[in-house]
């Protein structure tokens, strides 16, 4: 499942950069389209500031709430999978498939 996500968001990236290539013909556009990407930038470097900023139990608590809402109740915890436990992962017959347990 996850090599046919990650071949469709190529593909998705690659005609993206297309769309946006055939749209932005005029310098209007371009200065248009440079100040979205910096705007947009300057926004997630605002998040992670505040994430790093704010205690690290509401960043986890913020987190899996946005996991929670993302993948619609699916186990997806922040807080429970890579904050607070340690995994110990070894290769397992198939190299494409992680054999994880937790370490206590």
């Amino acid at each position: 499942m996850t090599t046919i996500r990650n071949v469709a968001e190529l593909t998705l990236a690659v005609l993206f950069f297309f769309v946006v290539l055939s749209w932005a013909r005029d310098e209007p556009d371009l200065y248009f389209l440079a100040r979205a990407i910096m705007v947009m930038g300057a926004a997630t470097a605002a998040i992670a500031v505040l994430f790093y900023i704010i205690p690290e139990a509401w960043t986890v608590r913020i987190l899996d709430a946005l996991a929670d809402s993302i993948t619609r109740g699916a186990p997806a915890r922040c807080g429970t999978s890579r904050m607070t436990q340690r995994t110990q992962c070894v290769p397992s017959a198939r190299w494409w498939i992680p054999t994880c347990w937790v370490v206590s």
